[in-house]
């Protein structure tokens, strides 16, 4: 099985876009110069097509080695075209060359363009590793960078726990003040209502110490009015009562005159009666003794005869 030129670098290189060896190596007519820039637009085209996504740092430059390759290829390829003819003349001549380098894997022509390509490679390979010096480098500042960072991300991380549990201690402070807050409004809410029903209480006692110094002021009046007329009536009452009092002493003497003559009067009867029951006694005495000579039962008495027994009921 032949190998055809090129094939090791299909080999080395896969492609990852839709872009084939032939597609690069596929050859045109020398001085057609507008069908090999259609062709190499539709190479990149070709290349534009792949999906690579832009964070990719390695697919990037995949890509670009490849489009580079390529590049590389199709510049050579038209430098091989341009020289085709002037070469297709010599070839007649060194035949025998031509035969002998026919029977090798590669012609002097793709060895020379291998060599090309391989200085370029190496040049762009020694430029890599430059451009990979410094990444390393900033890699290197990076980490270093990293690390402070990584410190200070561990001390911020300190004080966001100690923020965050003195943010738990605020938190718990605040709902506990809130808690007393409702609990404060509460008690302002009762003694707002208090203070409200006080305010109405002192609004109906001033009107009611209105109405009571308003009747007060009514009764001072009244009272002076009736002190007046109290004291009228005192001095009329008192000059009543000497008007009385001097008819009752009058009266009095009077009846006290009415009453002494009343009593000499009886006196006299009186002493009159005691003067007619002396007498009367006395005659009864009299005939007590004239009688006490009769029996004193009725046995052998007369008829008629008055007994001593009967005599005791006229004895006073």
């Amino acid at each position: 099985m032949t190998t055809e030129p090129g094939q090791w670098i299909e080999e080395l290189f896969p492609p990852a876009f839709g872009l084939t060896l032939n597609d690069i190596l596929e050859s045109k007519p020398p001085g057609d110069g507008e069908e090999e820039n259609h062709d190499k637009t539709n190479v990149f085209e070709k290349v534009a097509k792949c999906q690579v996504s832009p964070l990719d740092v390695s697919a990037i430059k995949n890509v670009y080695q490849r489009v580079w390759l390529v590049t590389v290829l199709q510049e050579e390829q038209g430098r091989l075209k341009a020289r085709e003819a002037a070469e297709k003349e010599r070839a007649e001549l060194h035949s025998a060359e031509v035969k002998g380098q026919d029977s090798c894997i590669w012609s002097a022509e793709e060895l020379r363009v291998l060599r090309e390509v391989f200085n370029a490679a190496k040049k762009q390979n020694v430029q890599l590793r430059a451009e990979l010096q410094v990444t390393n480098e900033e890699l290197a500042e990076l980490r270093t960078a990293n690390k402070t960072q990584s410190k200070m991300v561990h001390a911020t991380s300190k004080n966001l726990s100690k923020a965050k549990k003195s943010n738990d201690r605020q938190r718990l402070l605040i709902e506990n003040l809130k808690s007393q807050l409702d609990e404060a409004n509460g008690r302002i809410r009762l003694l707002e209502g208090e203070v409200t029903r006080l305010h109405k209480e002192h609004s109906q006692n001033m009107a009611e110490m209105h109405d009571l110094r308003t009747y007060a002021n009514k009764e001072h009046l009244e009272k002076a009015k009736l002190e007046i007329d109290t004291s009228a009536l005192h001095a009329d009452l008192e000059q009543e009562m000497l008007l009385r009092e001097e008819n009752l002493k009058s009266a009095h003497a009077h009846d006290l005159e009415y009453m002494q003559n009343l009593v000499d009067e009886l006196t006299r009867e009186l002493e009159k009666e005691k003067s007619d029951h002396q007498r009367t006694r006395k005659g009864l005495e009299h005939l007590r003794n004239h009688f006490s000579s009769l029996p004193m039962s009725g046995e052998g008495a007369p008829p008629g005869a008055v007994l001593q027994s009967q005599l005791k009921k006229w004895t006073i």
